[in-house]
């Protein structure tokens, strides 16, 4: 959902640019890479493979969208910091469930300390965009 999400906030480009018709054959593609997927992936993976075919599916619809709409309609998309945040949600994803806590008193901080990570991580990448200007010249971050 992560990627269907990216891609429609990137797709504005094929509605401001009046290529509307782009929509529809990004969503044959999509379709097409899901029914195929669904067929090869179902029968081994179940349920599992349906949600591989429809990741793929996204996928494969972000990537046309954005490459289309940097021919069409160019955007400056800052995609080295889309990424890492997407790599870093995933490691977040995977230290949270490669430490199985039973006792709520232990998995709370230590969900809460992960998560308090994680929001400094954000702050340090982005502090020129979120802080406020004064702080900005005090601690010569412009």
């Amino acid at each position: 959902n992560l990627f269907l999400g990216v891609y429609y906030n990137i797709s504005v480009w094929f509605k401001l640019n009046n290529k509307t018709y782009f929509g529809t054959i990004i969503t044959f593609i999509g379709l097409a890479v899901t029914v195929v997927l669904n067929i090869v992936l179902i029968p081994k993976l179940g349920y599992m493979g349906c949600a591989w075919a429809f990741l793929v599916s996204c996928f494969t619809m972000t990537l046309l969208c954005y490459f289309w709409g940097q021919k069409y309609y160019p955007v400056p998309y800052r995609i080295k910091s889309a990424i890492g945040y997407i790599i870093s949600a995933g490691a977040l994803i995977y230290f949270t469930l490669a430490i199985p806590i039973s006792n709520l008193w232990i998995s709370i901080p230590y969900h809460g300390i992960l998560l308090a990570l994680y929001t400094l991580g954000v702050i340090v990448v982005e502090r020129k965009t979120i802080l406020p200007e004064k702080w900005q010249k005090r601690f010569k971050l412009s």
